[in-house]
């Protein structure tokens, strides 16, 4: 069998237009909340907003919820920081999916490879209810095989201990799998064992960031040329 790993946020949707507002909202949220206004700015640059944008491998960028935890936890009680969050997500997901945008193709690059025989994959470091949501909001549940997700584990990617229920349950190995993300925690994922990843220029990534990468294309349209998956050769290597 052969597995195409597609992070979501960047490479299958668009995620500036989405994320940006969602995530700079909490943050205005958390600091009146917290009654923390002053801390703001620190916050902000801590989680990878600075000089107006994000900046690529970061929280903000590719970050897990655990992510945000640790840098929201510095400014009061953790736990009670991760409660705060966690309501937060739960309570506001459901507006924020409704602004997302896929990307101009990735639906018919995900209709095309599953034609062809692959199994397409969708791995995050966003929640399992945030990547179902996405998959029920643009129909792509014929297309889409399995889901790897940041709160499936306590790790988040590029640890390669995200993906071992996954390969638990498919009898999978990096042998039959390929990466392709907009962030080096998609570009270095698996590089010790092997993992062919490719970087995509859609999100927050750029060519000088996306280290690891074995190949960098624009977006996930390039993957089809001719009717074929254009990085099928590296399953036979």
């Amino acid at each position: 069998m052969k597995y195409i790993l597609f992070d979501k946020d960047g490479t299958l949707i668009h995620y500036h237009d989405t994320w940006v507002p969602f995530s700079l909202g909490m943050v205005e949220d958390f600091v009146k909340a917290f009654d923390i206004e002053s801390a703001q700015d620190e916050l902000l640059y801590d989680l990878g907003y600075r000089n107006g944008a994000v900046q690529p491998n970061t929280a903000l960028a590719a970050g897990s919820t655990h992510d945000f935890y640790r840098a929201f936890g510095k400014h009061g009680d953790i736990r009670v920081i991760e409660t705060w969050v966690k309501d937060y997500y739960a309570h506001n997901i459901t507006d924020a999916m409704q602004d997302i945008e896929i990307i101009d193709g990735a639906k018919e690059v995900l209709m095309k490879t599953r034609e062809l025989g692959y199994k397409n994959v969708v791995c995050t470091n966003d929640s399992r209810r945030s990547a179902q949501m996405f998959i029920d909001k643009f129909g792509l549940g014929d297309y889409v095989d399995d889901l790897v997700c940041g709160d499936d584990t306590p790790y988040s990617k590029p640890d390669t201990r995200i993906l071992e229920p996954f390969l638990q349950r498919n009898k999978a190995s990096f042998d039959q799998m390929i990466m392709i993300g907009d962030n080096t925690s998609d570009t270095q994922l698996g590089k010790e064992y092997g993992l062919f990843t490719v970087g995509v220029l859609s999100g927050t990534g750029t060519q000088e960031s996306l280290d690891g990468a074995n190949h960098i294309i624009n977006d996930v349209t390039e993957l089809i040329s001719d009717g074929k998956f254009v990085f099928d050769n590296v399953f036979s290597r």
